[in-house]
């Protein structure tokens, strides 16, 4: 995400060019107040990706405050198994 915020146009890959530059000009016109880093994958929740993804939110908040964008809260959720399957049990009303 980082890179995303700060590398040079020409060299983002051209699939990922139109998202880069939106998120680019929604920064800059203060559309943006929130990042969410997600991982949502379907194998079991683990520290280590727990872990990953704080540095992810972390080196994404310093590229943001550096780039004047520091009010912009950052926050990250790895969805594995258990996160999807809380997710579907509290959407069907499921307690167990």
């Amino acid at each position: 995400m980082a890179w995303l915020l700060s590398a040079n146009e020409r060299r983002i890959p051209q699939i990922l060019k139109p998202k880069a530059l939106e998120l680019r000009r929604a920064l800059s016109e203060g559309e943006i107040k929130r990042l969410e880093m997600l991982y949502v994958h379907n194998g079991f929740e683990s520290k280590n990706v727990e872990e990953e993804l704080k540095a992810v939110a972390e080196a994404t908040k310093t590229k943001l405050g550096g780039l004047g964008f520091a009010d912009v809260v950052v926050s990250q959720r790895e969805f594995g198994l258990r996160g999807i399957e809380e997710l579907y049990r509290k959407e069907k009303g499921v307690t167990h």
